[in-house]
């Protein structure tokens, strides 16, 4: 199919006109029930916020092109409203919920990198998952138990 029109081959439902309706109305769904308003506010706050912060040392008119290249042409939707989510994945308690999408969203952000290492989405979703784990206290009790 993708030889015959010259396009290449990405979602074979649709296109993300298509896909982008059902993912913010499933997003919501999923946000309202478990009420992380807080965690993807501040995933998204950090995230959107470094792409501004780049785009205005850069230039003022890279600002609307990267907040466009971050919010449409990304997988920032779906990352925040499907993947931050994930509840068996996110800490407990709000001000934990609150670090942990600040720490997701800063490493999410194409812009942010250590040496010449660049952070993928997923890493940066394993790097939270990583501060969930350590920031359960009794969970680290029970594996320094179960080591001793």
């Amino acid at each position: 199919m993708s030889l015959a029109f010259h396009r290449p081959v990405s979602w074979w439902v649709g296109d993300y006109w298509v896909l982008l309706p059902l993912l913010v109305l499933g997003g919501v769904l999923i946000v309202a029930r478990l009420r992380y308003f807080a965690m993807l506010g501040s995933f998204a706050v950090v995230a959107l916020g470094l792409s501004v912060a780049h785009g205005i040392l850069s230039s003022l008119a890279d600002v609307a092109q990267s907040l466009s290249r971050m919010g449409i042409h990304s997988m920032f939707g779906f990352f925040g409203l499907v993947m931050l989510t994930e509840p068996r994945t996110a800490p407990l308690g709000r001000w934990r919920q609150i670090a942990y999408g600040a720490l997701v969203g800063l490493l999410f952000s194409p812009f942010t990198h250590i040496g010449s290492y660049y952070f993928t989405p997923e890493v940066a979703l394993l790097c939270g998952n990583l501060f969930t784990f350590l920031s359960n206290k009794r969970r680290i009790r029970r594996w320094a138990g179960a080591f001793a």
